[in-house]
């Protein structure tokens, strides 16, 4: 059962087939998650369907951040999580519930590029019904706060293409790729999987001006 107001922001004023980025949001510290939630919270999204039948070409970083005991007092609060997540023209957040708990849970979020609007509207309706589903917000190309946030506390995991499926790796970690992991993502539906070299790519890649 959904536990929070769903707060839509403005519509972006552009069209609805612009790509952007977003970030999908889950509260890690959920008792559903067990201390585990990679694999459990790309399943998740996977069975949606909803980023396969877009048929765009999207880049995947995945993590978890924890700002328990990292700002300081003097911050206000409210403030901070405005410029965090309420900066963007256009977000589908549970009121009052991410601000309850980034400061003293593990968020877990993925940060999809080259999404458009309605496949984050229709994402969002798929994962609503869950507890631990914080929502999701676009993210800003000049927000500094965003950046430091998603480009240095997650990583760059995946590229989704249709029913393509690549697990990307870091130069010289080739002898981390194990046959298990393409395995399981075939089960997951994908049909072509394989690994692939990360990019020399950043944060900004994706991202609409």
């Amino acid at each position: 059962m959904t536990t929070g107001k769903i707060v839509r922001g403005e519509l972006l004023p552009r069209s609805i087939a612009q790509p952007y980025a977003i970030a999908v949001l889950f509260d890690a510290h959920h008792p559903g998650f067990r201390d585990f939630w990679g694999d459990p919270i790309r399943n998740r999204i996977i069975s949606t369907n909803v980023l396969q039948s877009s048929g765009r070409n999207m880049m995947i970083r995945g993590g978890y951040f924890w700002l328990a005991g990292r700002i300081p007092p003097t911050v206000d609060s409210s403030n901070l999580a405005r410029r965090l997540f309420y900066s963007h023209p256009w977000q589908l957040l549970r009121e009052g519930q991410v601000e309850r708990i980034y400061l003293e849970n593990r968020v877990y979020a993925w940060v999809i590029n080259n999404v458009n609007r309605v496949t984050a509207e229709r994402l969002h309706r798929a994962l609503s019904l869950d507890d631990d589903y914080l929502g999701l917000h676009g993210l800003e190309r000049n927000n500094v706060l965003q950046q430091s946030l998603y480009e240095y506390e997650l990583t760059l995991l995946y590229r989704i293409k249709g029913r393509s499926f690549r697990l990307l790796y870091s130069l010289g970690w080739e002898s981390e790729n194990f046959q298990c992991e393409l395995d399981e993502c075939r089960r997951l539906g994908f049909e072509d999987v394989r690994f692939e070299l990360k990019p020399m790519t950043n944060f900004y890649d994706h991202l609409s001006p």
